[in-house]
């Protein structure tokens, strides 16, 4: 007798959890329309048919505000489940529903898109004048205008906005040598003046392992992550490096105009300045957002103070970008026709080394400005 033996199918028995993934932004306001909300702590909190609460899932938002969490495994019955949200530095709360079709192990996590918390940033603040502080682009560029037309010194600026950070991205082939770039110093018998660089695969190789080196460099310096300046607070730190170069006020008119930014003629290159400083004034948060505008305004910028660099607008530092710009303009008119004492400082603060007398736990990029005779 022969007996004919069947597979019986091995069912496996998953058990539920709640797969979550969205992004946090701030209520619009003078900081942006989609600011991203950073330092948020998030729970996924199950409330069971008796009532009693508990914690089965935990996560951060990163520095663009997203989250994605899994929660550990629902063997319970429940009558309730939330996203519980936290402002770290303030303790502000929200309470985000998620519904029972949240619950799944198929399909990847449930996205629930943008969750707009319903507060203002811990310090909106984009600037200061001599401790008058200022949360909107327009009515800071606006008072930059009228400082310009009517100057009243000393004066103090200082422009205080959070980072976001990269890490250095150091080549993984560099061998850290001590290697020059190749360049070629003669050709048919001529010496050259000044030698040019010889584009060869060895050339290439070389200047990677020079900035690697530069990487490096700045890694140690900050020993945290990069902050990644706007275009606007990046022209102020090059130029400050070389003191305001004569004329550019002039060459901002200039390309500013060229560029269609600002229409009409000034009497003067200080009213012409006021007046891209007046455009500013009245630009909407979602225009500078769109990001056409900023990046006219910075290729302009760019070619007055004769140091073009690639850029990349990014739009919820819009408002942090607008200030850097509008500085950078008044700092040009107002030094343009005045011999003036400018001294620029640039500090960087990280929430594990803040300075004494700082209580936020947040990284922010200060940009200082005095003025004088």
């Amino acid at each position: 007798m022969s007996y004919q033996y069947q597979n019986t199918p091995q069912v496996q028995i998953v058990v539920p959890t709640v797969d979550i993934s969205g992004r946090i932004v701030y209520q619009p306001g003078p900081w942006g329309t989609q600011y991203p909300a950073r330092g948020i702590s998030l729970s996924i909190v199950l409330t069971d048919t008796a009532g009693s609460r508990s914690i089965v899932g935990s996560g951060l938002v990163n520095e663009n505000g997203e989250f994605k969490i899994a929660s550990t495994a629902v063997t319970v019955a429940f009558s309730q489940i939330t996203l519980e949200i936290q402002e770290d530095f303030t303790g502000e709360n929200l309470s985000f529903p998620l519904y029972p079709g949240t619950i799944g192990p198929n399909g990847g996590p449930q996205k629930l898109g943008n969750i707009v918390f319903p507060f203002k940033p811990e310090h909106p603040e984009l600037a200061w004048i001599n401790s008058a502080a200022f949360t909107d682009t327009k009515a800071f560029a606006k008072k930059l205008a009228d400082i310009l037309r009517s100057p009243s010194l000393p004066l103090s600026i200082d422009l205080f906005s959070e980072w976001r950070t990269t890490a250095p991205s150091i080549p993984i082939d560099d061998p850290a040598r001590d290697d020059v770039t190749a360049r070629v110093v003669a050709a048919n018998g001529q010496k050259f003046k000044r030698p040019l660089p010889l584009r060869t695969p060895a050339d290439v190789a070389a200047a990677n392992r020079e900035n690697a080196r530069i990487l490096r460099a700045s890694a140690k310096r900050f020993e945290k992550p990069v902050p990644v300046l706007t275009p606007g607070q990046k022209l102020i730190r090059i130029l400050s490096w070389s003191d305001l170069a004569a004329g550019l006020d002039e060459r901002i008119v200039k390309e500013v105009s060229t560029h269609g930014i600002t229409k009409g003629k000034a009497n003067t290159t200080a009213d012409a300045v006021a007046d891209i400083l007046e455009r500013l004034s009245q630009a909407t948060m979602q225009e500078l957002e769109a990001g056409s505008f900023l990046r006219s305004l910075h290729v302009s910028l760019q070619r007055a103070a004769k140091t073009p660099f690639h850029f990349e607008t990014v739009a919820e530092e819009a408002a942090a970008d607008t200030a850097a710009a509008s500085l950078l303009i008044f700092l040009a008119g107002i030094t343009g026709q005045n011999k003036l004492k400018v001294k620029t400082t640039f500090n960087y603060w990280h929430h594990f080394g803040r300075p004494q007398g700082v209580t936020e736990n947040r990284n922010y990029v200060k940009i200082s400005v005095n003025i004088s005779k």
